[in-house]
């Protein structure tokens, strides 16, 4: 009698439990006392995106191996439990990972042996999806709690001026607060609205992002306007979601070309790492969109990110059209730095190498003569170290890289 028909005759011993095995959402599998899988039913093909068959050529060793591992660490393991319960993360024929929650129960033969092993085994990823985006949030909203405390006194008056002014006074000043905070940043804002200008700062160490649309142009020509403009607003929408996560204050955009720094107007050191998290998300979502305009026969188009740190000013100028922007020599290196990149790859300058080389993995590129006449030496961004990376592609920071972010 075949393998395979010794398990159904095993699963047919209660009524039609065979049948019933292969209706549940679980994924069953029988194996015999050596880990040798004998039958599986429907639901494990549709897990792994094998067939038994195929399976057993991939793995053919791995249960086994397993189980023997089992017995070699505790001979009695399963005479004192009556099932093993563990998770695991699997690649399935697709090449996607998936969590599976696996109990493996024995049964035993008249002379008290093990004669077969049951394993039945359950789809947890969105589950561990769920508890690492609890994570995340948790360890995102510690970083951010940390944040508002070094403003609280402040919001604290602003609030105590805002609660003596009268109701219509009041109203009048949300529309115009509520305007601003959508074209300036909110520090920014609210010097403007309590002195009535705000002056440019300086800034010894800030991070400036230039992420450029290479075939711009060429998209241009080739869409209606309609098309263009619901491109970009999709596109620089998804960059604006992304570095409000990470304290990086957009800049301006003009037409392919978007600009954001980080450690303004609020300084801080963790921004060179802030804006290289930015470049690869930004990178990332790119890459999406492409994917998904290819499927609709729609032109896609490849961005090229430069990021340079340095000395830079900041602020508004004028008393019209009011814009808050950046100037100086670092600006205008990370503008050189990106016109020398490759589409799909980011450019960083030596100067934000050295804050950010042991969190990321890069790779030495060449040097140019900058306008002021100094050699720049480049590195490409290749993703974040396994070690601090939370997804396999090296885009999102783990808890262990956030942890060192908010104490930076």
């Amino acid at each position: 009698m075949s393998s395979n028909k010794q398990s159904k005759y095993l699963f047919s011993a209660n009524n039609n439990i065979y049948d019933w095995a292969n209706i549940v959402d679980n994924s069953i599998v029988l194996m015999n006392s050596e880990g040798k899988v004998m039958w599986a039913n429907d639901a494990f093909s549709r897990l792994y995106g094998y067939s038994l068959e195929e399976y057993k050529t991939k793995y053919s060793k791995v249960a086994s191996e397993a189980i023997k591992n089992i017995h070699k660490t505790d001979t009695n393991f399963f005479k004192e439990n009556h099932s093993l319960n563990y998770i695991t993360e699997c690649e399935t024929k697709s090449g996607k990972i998936k969590w599976v929650q696996t109990t493996l129960t024995p049964t035993f033969d008249d002379n008290n042996r093990i004669k077969n092993f049951i394993a039945v085994e359950t789809d947890i990823t969105r589950l561990k999806e769920i508890e690492e985006e609890l994570k995340q949030e948790k360890e995102n909203t510690l970083a951010l709690s940390e944040h508002i405390e070094d403003v609280k006194d402040y919001i604290e008056e602003q609030k105590q001026t805002i609660f003596i002014q009268k109701q219509a006074i009041e109203q009048s000043k949300q529309k115009t607060e509520s305007v601003l905070s959508r074209v300036l940043p909110y520090e920014v804002a609210i010097q403007l609205k309590n002195k009535g200008y705000s002056k440019p700062r300086h800034y010894k160490r800030a991070s400036v992002l230039f992420a450029n649309f290479k075939n711009f142009s060429t998209y241009r020509n080739d869409f209606s306007s309609d098309d263009m403009i619901n491109y970009l607003h999709q596109t620089y929408s998804s960059f604006d979601e992304i570095i409000e996560k990470h304290f990086v204050e957009k800049i301006k955009t003009n037409a392919g070309l978007y600009i954001c720094a980080g450690g303004v107007p609020l300084r801080n050191k963790s921004n060179p790492i802030d804006v290289i998290l930015v470049g690869l998300k930004m990178k990332k979502n790119i890459a999406n969109f492409n994917e998904l305009n290819k499927k609709q026969d729609k032109n896609i188009l490849d961005v090229s990110i430069g990021i340079n740190t340095g000395e830079i000013i900041a602020g508004i100028v004028g008393k019209n059209k009011l814009a808050y922007d950046i100037w100086g020599d670092a600006v205008n290196i990370t503008k050189q730095i990106e016109e020398k990149t490759n589409i799909n790859e980011i450019n960083i300058s030596a100067s934000t190498y050295e804050y950010v080389k042991d969190y990321f993995d890069c790779e030495y590129n060449c040097n140019f003569n900058s306008i002021n006449g100094h050699l720049i030496d480049m590195y490409l961004v290749k993703r974040i170290k396994p070690e601090f990376s939370f997804d396999k592609f090296g885009t999102v920071a783990n808890l262990t890289f956030n942890k060192i972010l908010s104490r930076i």
